[in-house]
């Protein structure tokens, strides 16, 4: 049986998800930039970006819905059943990614920043389901 998702939550999560992932690596930009390779010159000068935010637009939406279906399942009764429910599932994703960075010998740097991006990402989400009426 499909769990009855709050849809304006959602929507709300979702734009709060992809703006922490905006804030988070405008902090950490330029040392995950080192980490990747990349410089400011190759990133102007590139088409990428558009690409990239499509997928992460698409990437927070998906996050989004899951976790509100997971919101819906487990039914959190306060808000700090729901904040560490949103730790537990970004630190899920964090690990998803870091397990998947680390065999790809990427720097510790580079799997701290990634994945605290989700943790993050998914605390914001939280905090979002947690204070909606």
């Amino acid at each position: 049986m499909m769990p009855e998702i709050v849809w304006i939550p959602t929507a709300v999560a979702f734009a709060v998800n992809f703006v922490v992932g905006g804030v988070w690596y405008g902090v950490f930009g330029k040392p995950w930039m080192a980490e990747m390779g990349l410089t400011e010159d190759i990133i102007k000068n590139e088409k990428w970006p558009t690409p990239a935010y499509l997928l992460a637009a698409v990437g927070s939406v998906v996050q989004a819905l899951v976790f509100a279906a997971v919101m819906a399942w487990a039914k959190p009764t306060n808000l700090g059943a729901v904040m560490l429910l949103g730790l537990s599932v970004g630190l899920l994703a964090a690990f998803a990614t870091i397990k998947h960075h680390s065999f790809g010998r990427k720097n510790w740097r580079l799997l701290f920043i990634d994945g605290g991006s989700d943790v993050a990402g998914f605390l914001g989400m939280a905090l979002v389901f947690g204070l909606w009426p």
